[in-house]
């Protein structure tokens, strides 16, 4: 470094070194004699401002150069490192009551397979596996960095993992995992009427009837013993909701009628199941009689088996999925 250099060198940047002001006037042999005094101090007062200016800007430059240097350095190493470290950018998950479906993208080609499982995975050996075993699985076996897997049937209202092994083209693996809950099946019945065939009781005289009106088991309509006469129709509209409803639900009618004091009398039940995977209608069919509201999703009638004790069940079900 001669003393004879004209220029400070920014502070903080390699090299940095303070020049005092005798060095800065000094000047080599073959070099013209400076100035006159006058100018040379008005160039002094203004060499600090111009100086800290272009310090500032060449810090901004080799900051940014840096930058870009180091951030391509870093890309460039995980593309080279591929799936022996993680390859996995993101992994969405989009799902209603009974399906999912997974968008993978990865940051290097690659092939997914995927393994569904109702209770967390577990690490063996570096692989993570479910235990006995997985429920479903499925693969996306070409090499690319966009994946789209799906699966299906899957219970409502139920919680799911998903493990995901990940391979590039020099057979290096990563493992992940995710997890998800389906929506669960909202369903409310709607036990509308029970009309009477035959009261079980001879001549013009009313049956002492009581009926029992099921739904999947829980007891939803109890009437009461009352008397009822054959043709008559009992108008109960009384429903219940069930929170994460089975894809089938059993309905289930009792009746009993009395005689006298005692507790014999003549029975009657019958069953229908409804398979909620049936297409719905808005329309009520015309097989199930007048006086039935329209534009629900469902419909059913339960008709009693053979017996002296005869009526059959009106009732309809609307169907919704939560979250």
């Amino acid at each position: 470094m001669t003393a004879g250099l004209g220029r400070r060198v920014c502070a903080g940047s390699p090299g940095h070194l303070t020049l005092g002001e005798n060095a800065m006037n000094a000047r080599p042999a073959h070099q013209p004699a400076l100035r006159p005094a006058r100018a040379s101090a008005r160039a002094s007062a203004h060499w600090p401002t111009r100086h800290r200016t272009v310090c500032a800007v060449r810090r901004l430059i080799v900051a940014l150069v840096a930058t870009l240097l180091l951030g391509g350095f870093a890309t460039e190493t995980a593309r080279a490192a591929g799936c022996d470290g993680d390859c996995v950018i993101a992994v969405d998950v989009t799902h209603g009551p009974t399906a999912a479906t997974l968008q993978i993208t990865t940051s290097v080609d690659a092939t997914v397979k995927a393994w569904l499982g109702g209770s967390a995975p577990v690490d063996v050996a570096g692989s993570l596996v479910f235990l006995p075993s997985a429920l479903k699985t499925t693969s996306s076996p070409y090499q690319g960095t966009q994946h789209w897997l799906g699966f299906g049937p899957l219970d409502t209202g139920t919680h799911y993992w998903v493990t995901l092994k990940v391979t590039d083209d020099n057979d290096h693996s990563y493992w992940t995992s995710v997890e998800f809950t389906t929506w669960r099946r909202e369903l409310t019945v709607t036990f509308y009427k029970i009309h009477v065939i035959n009261d079980a009781d001879a001549g013009i005289s009313k049956g002492e009837i009581d009926f029992d009106l099921l739904a999947n088991k829980e007891r939803i309509v109890s009437t009461g013993q009352d008397k009822i006469g054959s043709g008559d129709t009992v108008y109960t509209k009384k429903s219940f909701t069930f929170s994460n409803a089975p894809y089938f639900l059993l309905v289930q009618v009792y009746g009993h009628e009395f005689d006298g004091w005692s507790r014999s009398g003549d029975y009657a039940s019958g069953e229908h199941t409804i398979n909620l995977g049936a297409p719905r209608h808005d329309a009520l069919p015309s097989s199930y009689g007048s006086g039935m509201p329209a534009g629900h999703d469902g419909y059913f009638v339960v008709t009693t088996d053979p017996a002296y004790l005869e009526f059959d069940v009106y009732g309809y079900y609307d169907l919704t999925y939560l979250p």
